[in-house]
C-alpha cells in the first residue's frame, strides 16, 4: 500500500500509513523507509525525505545501497539543502 501511495503521488498518505503501522506495533523496515523517502524526494520534498533518512538511521537501520543512491541522486541534481548537508557531514 505504501508503494502504491508513493507511486500515485500520495506521499503524505504513505507517511500517515507508516505512522499508523507503528502505532499498531508493526515496525517499518529499510525498504519501507526507502520507498517513502524516494516518494518525497521525487515530489520535490527534499527536506522531508532527509528527515526520514535521519529517522531511519536513528532507529538503527543502516543506510543501504538504495538509501545511498537516493542521496547521490539528490547531490547530482543540485537538490541539496542544509538538512542533507548536515546529515552527510555527521560523524
Amino acid at each position: 500500500m505504501i508503494r502504491g501511495f508513493c507511486n500515485g503521488g500520495q506521499i503524505c498518505e504513505a507517511e500517515n500509513l507508516l505512522r499508523e503501522m507503528e502505532e499498531k506495533g508493526c515496525s517499518p523496515n529499510g525498504w519501507t523507509y526507502n520507498t517513502i523517502i524516494r516518494g518525497f524526494i521525487n515530489n520535490n520534498e527534499t527536506s522531508t525525505g532527509v528527515r526520514l533518512i535521519q529517522e531511519m538511521v536513528e532507529r538503527g537501520f543502516s543506510a543501504d545501497a538504495s538509501t545511498i543512491e537516493l542521496i547521490v541522486n539528490l547531490l547530482s541534481k543540485d537538490r541539496v539543502d542544509a538538512t542533507l548537508l548536515a546529515f552527510i557531514e555527521r560523524p
